[in-house]
């Protein structure tokens, strides 16, 4: 969306709300969020609006109605193109793109045990394409210990989407340290924009995620990535230089 279109859009929008509202804009390292949010209370009502930093293209449209989301939201990819479209009324998938729809396969629990198997379609994170990933790459942090005594290797971490759409069941399957532990399972916690449960053969089913952390000096490579839908891997080099790698 270009600049000048994108503008109006936003003062049109913004515009038509009562007295007793504001327009608020955040300010944050990759997008900017413009929202109309009720004076008083603080509580968002009204339009809301996502844009990349980088390009100007918008990342989420939608509309808050006394701080929840309500009616049709829109969601894209880090190149403006539409990601996922989702109806909060009727609760309803409106679109879905090829990225989406291209996972058939995803980790799944049947009979109290997972399993990589068929689905008629995955777990979704109701936001911009990149939401999840950049929301682990960019709180994830590592505690200055783990420099200062050099230690390296990995922290495996897993999380399930129950039945409906719910974040639960965090875990740390393997340590490396308790103060990265801890900030891995609050971060896999701000994933809270909303889920949609893996559907499969027409039911809700539970899903599981796994979240892999290597942690290395800056003079090492990175291990090689398995790309699984199911996975999500970073790797955080010491001195601050950190490299993400996702499907």
């Amino acid at each position: 969306m270009k600049r000048i279109s994108l503008l109006l859009c936003l003062v049109c929008s913004f515009m038509t709300y009562a007295q007793g509202t504001k327009t608020k804009k955040v300010n944050k390292e990759y997008y900017t969020e413009y929202f109309t949010m009720v004076k008083k209370t603080s509580v968002k009502d009204g339009r809301y609006f996502r844009l990349n930093n980088m390009t100007l293209d918008t990342l989420i449209t939608g509309t808050y109605k006394n701080g929840e989301r309500g009616g049709e939201w829109t969601f894209y990819d880090n190149k403006g193109k539409l990601y996922l479209q989702y109806n909060y009324d009727s609760k309803s998938v409106m679109y879905l793109s090829d990225t989406i729809k291209a996972i058939d396969k995803f980790f799944i629990k049947t009979d109290s045990v997972f399993k990589f198997t068929v689905v008629d379609r995955a777990p979704i994170y109701l936001s911009d394409a990149d939401d999840a990933y950049r929301t682990l790459a960019t709180n994830i942090v590592l505690p200055g210990i783990i420099a200062k005594q050099n230690i390296k290797g990995k922290s495996i971490a897993s999380f399930e989407i129950d039945k409906e759409g719910n974040l639960v069941n965090i875990e740390i399957k393997q340590s490396l340290h308790p103060k990265l532990d801890k900030m891995i399972s609050e971060t896999i916690g701000k994933l809270n924009e909303g889920w949609l449960p893996a559907i499969k053969d027409g039911k809700p089913m539970v899903a599981g995620y796994v979240l892999v952390v290597n942690v290395l000096p800056s003079d090492e490579l990175a291990p090689k990535v398995t790309e699984l839908p199911f996975m999500f891997t970073l790797t955080i080099f010491y001195y601050g230089k950190l490299e993400i790698r996702f499907k």
